[in-house]
């Protein structure tokens, strides 16, 4: 490993002079095919780089043995340990930064362990958008982030809601040679409760890869440099997602709109007991292509089973419903009530849903939809996947209680409706271009694989 450079890292949050932010360095690929361990095991590659780090986990560990947001205590123990300030050398921050800015990707492989158990961790918890804040003292670096540049950061980015936070003597101070940066986030992850600071901190973690425009510049007093940030989405995927298996065929844990039914003489289905045929009789996992018999026949009158007064938007009622799916496992019909902007769910028997994404309006925050059209459950990462034709965009929201935004997973597409199939590829109707895409998981661009002629 190359010599660390301690200028200007003196913390988590000023770790920022080292970025190399002139030239796109290659994506990070490979970590996601590492099986999860305990943090024990996902550090033993690198321990020879530390003092005694065996320590610092075993304090990790003790400090997350009830652990919150879904997260298992080895997940949230690795987030502890990377915001630990280690005695009698680096920190475990200051390496792995290191190594993920650095130019030969073999430098990062030792860490491959870690990074998938900590970036599980990460993509569990529910992203956040709003203003962020981190900073570096004694360094101008105007001459480096101008204008409408477009850049990566590579090191995990520490940041936090709170400028008070960077004033402190700790960090920047109040006085002498700072640049501020103030980062319009996304996809920011609140690690605060399972941080070693809980209480002090307040921080936001922005992802290894995560891709910026630079807005503008600003010099309120001498010697104090603000730099003002967007997060956008890169062009290309710069980190793939830690459940993401590049070399594995494998069938998909994607709750699809049809399920499989087992051939017979004659099969009639009713609405409700269709939904606990689907519950008993499908497998956990599930093939993306339905197999119905072709002499299925179904009951001509139907039960309701959502909805069913006329529009409105309380709970117990419906506005142009479209796409809906069914979760299998807990007999619950999640659907796309698209003029209430709003995907509620509906456990069978219940005489009203709950809201579980959006709710708030139509608008393009991240707590709000407009016009959602289709819905489906990924089990894998215990999320919702939306489509939303009104601000014409894929996003993903965590199914977890207390969640409150999603993520803008696929943007400025004319989306309808959508499917996934056992590579987990989202295959995406753009009813304004008449054709319908094809999406690699993590990636922003598709290709076309119907239509795309005109009308």
């Amino acid at each position: 490993m190359s010599e660390l450079v301690q200028s200007g890292n003196k913390s988590r949050f000023t770790d920022i002079c080292n970025e190399p932010v002139n030239r796109l360095l290659s994506p990070i690929k490979g970590y996601q095919d590492k099986p999860l361990v305990s943090l024990t095991d996902a550090v033993e590659p690198v321990s020879e780089f530390f003092n005694e780090i065996e320590d610092n986990v075993f304090v990790a560990l003790h400090n997350c043995q009830n652990p919150t947001e879904g997260l298992t205590q080895q997940e949230s123990a690795s987030i502890h340990l990377y915001t630990m300030q280690f005695d009698g050398g680096p920190s475990l921050y200051q390496l792995l930064n290191q190594s993920l800015r650095a130019e030969n990707r073999e430098e990062l492989k030792p860490w491959f362990s870690y990074l998938k158990l900590f970036l599980t961790a990460l993509y569990k918890l529910p992203s956040q958008s709003g203003t962020v804040w981190r900073g570096i003292r004694d360094v101008d670096l105007n001459s480096k982030y101008k204008t409408g540049t477009k850049f990566a950061w590579w090191g995990v980015s520490s940041c936090t809601t709170h400028i008070e936070v960077l004033e402190s003597n700790q960090f920047l101070g109040k006085h002498g040679k700072r640049t501020l940066f103030s980062i319009e986030c996304i996809n920011g992850k609140s690690v605060a409760v399972h941080s070693y600071f809980k209480n002090t901190e307040k921080e936001i973690i922005l992802m290894p890869g995560s891709y910026f425009e630079v807005l503008g510049q600003l010099n309120p007093a001498p010697d104090l440099h603000i730099i003002q940030l967007k997060e956008i989405t890169p062009p290309i995927t710069l980190i793939k997602p830690p459940f993401f298996k590049s070399n594995e065929q494998k069938p998909s844990s994607v709750v699809h709109k049809s399920s499989t039914i087992s051939p017979s003489t004659s099969v009639i289905m009713s609405p409700t007991n269709l939904i606990s045929s689907i519950s008993n009789e499908i497998p956990p996992i599930i093939s993306a292509i339905p197999n119905i018999p072709d002499n299925a026949r179904w009951i001509q009158n139907g039960v309701t089973v959502a909805g069913g007064h006329e529009d409105g938007y309380t709970t117990d009622r419906l506005n142009s419903p479209w796409g809906l799916c069914v979760d299998d496992d807990d007999q619950t019909v999640v659907i796309a009530d698209s003029w209430n902007h709003r995907i509620i769910q509906w456990k069978i028997g219940d005489r009203n849903g709950r809201v579980v994404a959006g709710g708030n309006g139509p608008g393009k925050r991240l707590d709000q939809l407009n016009r959602p059209t289709d819905v489906l459950i990924d089990k894998e990462t215990n999320s919702l996947i939306i489509c939303e034709y009104g601000n014409r965009r894929v996003v993903r929201w965590s199914r977890l209680n207390g969640s409150t935004q999603g993520e803008i997973l696929i943007d400025n597409i004319n989306c309808w409706g959508f499917a996934m199939n056992d590579q987990k590829c989202l295959y995406i109707s753009d009813v304004e271009n008449h054709e319908v895409r094809r999406y690699e998981i993590g990636k922003t661009t598709g290709s076309v694989v119907a239509g795309g002629y005109g009308k």
